[in-house]
């Protein structure tokens, strides 16, 4: 059977052209994946889905035109809308049983396999990246590395160094607001003792002012 060289034509013409902007938030997904959904039919574990993946991307190309010809000269939109949500289905689909697939290739320990889906471009990899991340790792060698992984790899390092720098940084600074909050303890505390001594001194010249006060009038009375 031909590997959709037509449909994959179609595919490449069809990417230079505009999306069609009438619902292109569901639209942009279904029509900017076709290329990968085409790539599944070159995995060995989807070769079977062949046919279907070809009356879907038929489909999509169609109803591209559609959207197209609504966006110029009006139509009904409604219309498209459902067979963009049958579509929506059917990409759905094909996402979920990549999906299993590749957890059927890690299964298999089978490296080729997963290579292809990865390299589809439809694999989610920060989805299961631990899982991806460690079978790839157990496999690679100078000669099958993956770019693909290889890039999430560096991604999700930098990540965690960004990641790491940042708390670093809000560690610091929540540090520096603990000690300008015990530095302004410390000062109110001093303030309050400093003012306590302030009464205390005041308290004791005036007593013995009053003493003093007392003793004068009482060596006058005795006189």
């Amino acid at each position: 059977m031909k590997k959709l060289l037509s449909v994959l034509f179609l595919v490449g013409v069809t990417l230079y052209a505009q999306n069609p902007k009438v619902y292109a938030g569901l639209g942009d997904v279904i029509y900017g994946d076709m290329v990968k959904i085409s790539n599944l039919a070159d995995t060995k574990l989807m070769s079977s889905h062949q046919e279907n993946i070809d009356k879907y991307l038929r489909k999509c190309l169609n109803l591209h035109k559609k959207g197209l010809i609504i966006d110029r000269d009006g139509g009904d939109e409604k219309a498209y809308l459902n067979e963009l949500r049958t579509l929506a289905k059917e990409y759905d689909f094909f996402v979920r049983t990549a999906q299993r697939s590749l957890h059927q290739a890690m299964s298999n320990n089978d490296y080729d396999a997963f290579s292809q889906f990865i390299k589809s471009g439809l694999i989610d990899i920060e989805k299961d990246d631990e899982q991806i991340i460690g079978f790839y790792e157990l496999h690679r060698s100078e000669t099958n590395v993956i770019p693909e992984v290889e890039s999430y790899i560096e991604y999700r390092d930098e990540l965690k160094k960004q990641e790491a720098e940042a708390l670093a940084a809000r560690r610091a600074l929540y540090l520096k607001y603990k000690q300008r909050r015990i530095d302004q303890i410390n000062r109110r505390q001093s303030n309050k003792k400093a003012a306590f001594a302030q009464e205390v001194e005041d308290e004791r010249v005036r007593t013995k002012e009053e003493v003093y006060k007392e003793q004068k009038q009482e060596l006058q009375f005795r006189r």
